[in-house]
Parts: structure tokens; C-alpha cells; sequence
């Protein structure tokens, strides 16, 4: 009940299925609801729709949801939609901001490939130790800033504080 989503659909118009649709079919599915019944969590749902044909890529698309962010939100998450969740995700992602003790943290990384999540929601330890990437470094190309490849953080037992971000 916690969770509020913002979508931004790029989709081929009368092609590609509609991606709130096809959420409420697996919703009702999973819960048991009728198909004629309304779409469970539903109302905490909202979408902007976006002709594929007139899509700008990925950071346009990103640009779009700036403003469906309800105010009184406390927390926030982008994601992706090639993304997946590990089971308890909300009160993980919550955990690691209360341990990074800093009211204006920002929790970023480069996501790890969904292979290293198993089909019942739970994490895969990489190279037999707790990894994630971590940005460090920074170089200028053609006037820009751009992050250089994560190194890997090991066994980290809160987030640990940098000046960049994915």
C-alpha cells in the first residue's frame, strides 16, 4: 500500500501490449480477482503513454516522470523496466538509506544483471563474496564528465558514501 508507480510507456501503437493492462491481468491472476473486477493497486498506478515512433530514447523517457512524484512522497526509486526485485526490496532499500545516516543520501549503483536474482526472489552472491559496483573516478571526454568503469566494493556493511552516482 506503501508504493506509488509512475510509468513512461514507449510502446509501438497497436502492437505491443499496453503495459498497465498487462499488469492488471497478472495482478488479478495472482490475487484472485475477477477480470471484470477493478485492477489490485490500480489507483496507485500512473502512466504516460508515448508513440514508440516519437520515443527519444531512455534519458528523454526519464525526463518525463520528473513530475509524478506525489509531494508528500518520502522516498523514491527509478528503475528501469529491464530491471527485477529482490523479495523485500522496499524495506531493504529503506535499511540501507537509514545506514548510510545521512538524511541526503542518494542510493545509486549500477544494477547487477537479473541472472544474479533466483526465480523466488532471493540474491546471488557474486564471486563468493558480497559485491557491489562502486563509482570512484571520473574522466572528461569532449567536455563532459562521465564516471569511469565501477571497481567492486566488498562486504560492505552500509552504503558506502561517494561523490557520484550512477
Amino acid at each position: 500500500e506503501r508504493v506509488r508507480v509512475g510509468v513512461i510507456q514507449q510502446n509501438k501503437e497497436d502492437e505491443d501490449e499496453d503495459c498497465f493492462d498487462t499488469y492488471c491481468a497478472l495482478a488479478r491472476a495472482y490475487w484472485g480477482v475477477l477480470h471484470n473486477e477493478s485492477c489490485p493497486f490500480g489507483s496507485q498506478v500512473s502512466i504516460r503513454r508515448f508513440s514508440s515512433d516519437a520515443a527519444k530514447g531512455p534519458t528523454w523517457a526519464r525526463a518525463q516522470d520528473s513530475d509524478m512524484i506525489p509531494n508528500d512522497a518520502t522516498f523514491c526509486l527509478r528503475t528501469d523496466s529491464h530491471m527485477a526485485f529482490v523479495q523485500g526490496w522496499d524495506v531493504k532499500q529503506i535499511s540501507q538509506w537509514y545506514l548510510a545516516r545521512n538524511e541526503f543520501a542518494v542510493i545509486s549503483t549500477y544494477v547487477a544483471d537479473a541472472t544474479q536474482i533466483k526465480t523466488d526472489g532471493t540474491e546471488i552472491n557474486v564471486n563468493g563474496k558480497w559485491e557491489v559496483p562502486h563509482l570512484c573516478s571520473i574522466i572528461w571526454q569532449d567536455g563532459h564528465v562521465r564516471n569511469q568503469q565501477a571497481k567492486a566494493a566488498r562486504n560492505l556493511k552500509r552504503p558506502k558514501l561517494a561523490t557520484l552516482c550512477a
